[in-house]
């Protein structure tokens, strides 16, 4: 493979010519508004740990408002990202120092050098707060009230398939549209019957072997198709804005509390089987 068709050669490049870019610009006061993911850590590749912030709405020493995201990295040693991570709760309005520019890769991103106080006050930034807590709610006619969860960027419901009561989980595509998982998953129940066969057969196909030969327990005897076929249970459908969708079961101790994904689109059929848990 060539370096101009390595995704992970293009990210690096990408963070070389941020990290260009963000050294020559001042540094700034920013108040800003914690998402609701709250506050995360990362070390990539080896690299020194660094607490990970996402505000949603921020101003900087000037006073306007944006609420464009903004990436917040601040390089940290290990436990001080933790202590960060325990402190800095979804919705909190902090305070720090940082230089902030538009990354290569699309997105806005600041660098931190110093949280100044994670437990600041403003009216604006509060005003959003409430205005984030209201339930965001579609009415679908086909599959009903559909919400909002903000954490994951998807609208979610409770719906039947093939007569069973499960949550249907539509990703939101980079504009806040459902529109696309929606096409799919009007395609889904259109054949739903056809679909659950094939989501249990290709599920037995790949995992039924595995099951058999290092998954029993000591003198059980080994598990049927069929069998496997009962002890699966559907729990939800997640589809993505790409077409991708992912069937997830209780694997009714199969794989002894793992779940059992299945995944694929509706171009190619059922591409992938997984376990994980």
């Amino acid at each position: 493979m060539c370096d101009e068709d390595d995704p992970f050669a293009e990210l690096e490049r990408n963070n070389l010519e941020f990290k260009r870019v963000i050294e020559q610009i001042p540094e700034e006061t920013i108040v800003g508004l914690v998402g609701e993911r709250g506050a995360g850590g990362a070390s990539f590749l080896g690299e020194d740990w660094k607490l990970i912030l996402s505000l949603v709405a921020w101003k900087k020493s000037s006073g306007e408002l944006s609420q464009e995201e903004l990436r917040v990295e601040f390089p940290l040693p290990e436990e001080s990202v933790s202590q960060y991570m325990s402190e800095i709760d979804p919705f909190a309005i902090v305070k720090i120092k940082a230089r902030c520019a538009q990354h290569p890769n699309g997105f806005l991103q600041a660098v931190a050098s110093e949280i100044i106080s994670t437990n600041e006050s403003d009216s604006d930034l509060k005003q959003i707060v409430e205005e984030r807590q209201v339930p965001i709610i579609i009415e679908d006619p086909q599959f009903g009230p559909l919400t909002l969860n903000r954490v994951l960027d998807r609208f979610s419901g409770s719906v039947l398939w093939d007569d069973v009561d499960i949550s249907l989980e539509l990703s939101c595509d980079e504009t806040g549209s459902i529109q696309e998982s929606l096409t799919v998953a009007r395609k889904l129940w259109e054949q739903q019957s056809d679909w659950a066969d094939q989501v249990k057969d290709f599920a037995v196909l790949e995992l039924l072997e595995r099951k058999n030969n290092g998954w029993l327990e000591e003198d059980q005897p080994e598990v049927t198709a069929e069998a496997f076929k009962k002890r699966m249970v559907l729990e939800s459908i997640l589809i993505y804005s790409d077409g991708e969708f992912e069937f997830w079961h209780d694997d009714g101790d199969l794989f002894w509390g793992h779940a059992i994904q299945v995944s694929g689109n509706l171009t190619e059929g059922l591409t992938y089987v997984d376990t994980p848990g």
